[in-house]
């Protein structure tokens, strides 16, 4: 077997999320290929460790927007957020194994990635229309998020993580005001 040994940078990409490469350690399969991660093995007196923080980004743009109501439905320990989200946004009882639970992690997801409604329509597989109304829906309700997002998307220059750290924006690119959005949480 090769031996090769992962690289992290602290600030890899665009938006400034850590990154990894040789291999991505990031990005390696879960769903049906339990298996794989078997493949890595850490160096001797190391540990590899594995960690998720469920539904981080939700979390980070809930502090940094200070939205009273997402804040509200995170506090709740005993409820999945997005079926908490479900609950406010639609008025509609859900339980994680619904499927409708997908569409507003779908939506949260990507107006916290900047989406805009072609953008969501295509990843997604959702009519432009039907985009347009969850984003709408979604900050009718979570105003807070939705003046936060209206002020980062002014920002030309950089915008700040919740440590304080700059990052820098191109403001020649199609991506800035996306990009804008996404970093601080990133």
């Amino acid at each position: 077997f090769p031996v090769t040994i992962a690289g992290y940078w602290v600030v890899g990409a665009e938006t400034g999320r850590t990154a990894s490469s040789s291999p991505n350690m990031q990005n390696i399969p879960v769903k049906h290929t339990k298996d794989f991660r078997k493949c890595f093995i850490s160096r001797p007196h190391h540990k590899l460790v594995i960690a998720d923080m469920g539904q981080q980004e939700t979390r980070i743009a809930a502090h940094i927007s200070q939205d009273e109501k997402l804040i509200k439905i995170l506090q709740d320990t005993n409820q999945d957020v997005f079926v908490g989200m479900a609950k406010m946004i639609y008025k509609r009882e859900i339980d994680k194994s619904d499927p409708f639970r997908k569409q507003v992690k779908n939506t949260t997801y990507g107006v916290i990635y900047g989406m805009s409604a072609d953008g969501m329509a295509d990843e997604y597989g959702m009519s432009v229309q039907d985009a347009e109304d969850a984003i709408k829906l979604f900050f009718n309700t979570f105003s807070g998020l939705h003046s936060w997002v209206l002020q980062q998307q002014k920002a030309r220059e950089f915008v700040q993580t919740i440590f304080g750290r700059k990052v820098w924006l191109n403001p020649y690119s199609d991506q800035v005001e996306r990009n804008a959005v996404n970093a601080p949480i990133q």
